[in-house]
């Protein structure tokens, strides 16, 4: 294998590559037949919060619930680019930076740049939390959020989420 950088390598076994893809560009065609392709569901509420419980250990754990729920809400909607289980890591960081004690429809609004990433995606999401209805609306968890009691809840529907593309391919060059 030759890298631009380092030179030319030999590996002592094939490799294996991992290639990701958020659909912003369609794979080619001549790649897509040289590798197994697996479309990944975003986790469940309980793998969510269980990712976030990990990776920002300095949340609370009442306020995880709310964040989750609220992100897995937003997925449900239809938005240009539904938020990543990164985008979900870099809204909880935030959270925590600001010492949000709960996610309140002031807090989302106030944040909610951090895990959209599109204005008009931005304004759908304010304009459901503001009306109180659908995946946001209030059910429990508070004004305009979806249900955070119990840590997973949020996802009572069993819905899939739109995930993301995974390829692996492991060819010699």
């Amino acid at each position: 294998m030759s890298i631009p950088e380092i030179g030319t390598i030999t590996a002592r076994s094939s490799p294996i590559v991992v290639l990701t893809s958020n659909r912003s560009r369609e794979l080619s065609e001549a790649l897509k037949r040289r590798c197994l392709h697996l479309q990944l569901d975003y986790p469940d509420a309980a793998m969510e919060q269980e990712i976030v419980r990990l990776k920002a250990p300095g949340m609370d754990e009442r306020l995880a619930a709310e964040l989750v729920a609220t992100v897995q809400g937003i997925r449900e909607l239809e938005l240009r680019k539904a938020p990543s289980i990164g985008g979900t890591l870099d809204w909880a960081q935030a959270l925590v930076v600001l010492g949000a004690p709960r996610l309140s429809p002031e807090v989302i609004e106030e944040t909610l740049s951090v895990l959209v990433k599109y204005e008009r995606d931005a304004e759908r999401v304010i304009e459901r939390l503001r009306s109180g209805e659908g995946p946001l609306g209030d059910t429990g968890g508070g004004p305009g959020l979806a249900a955070a009691e119990g840590g997973a809840a949020g996802d009572a529907a069993g819905h899939a989420h739109g995930g993301h593309s995974h390829a692996a391919a492991g060819h010699r060059h």
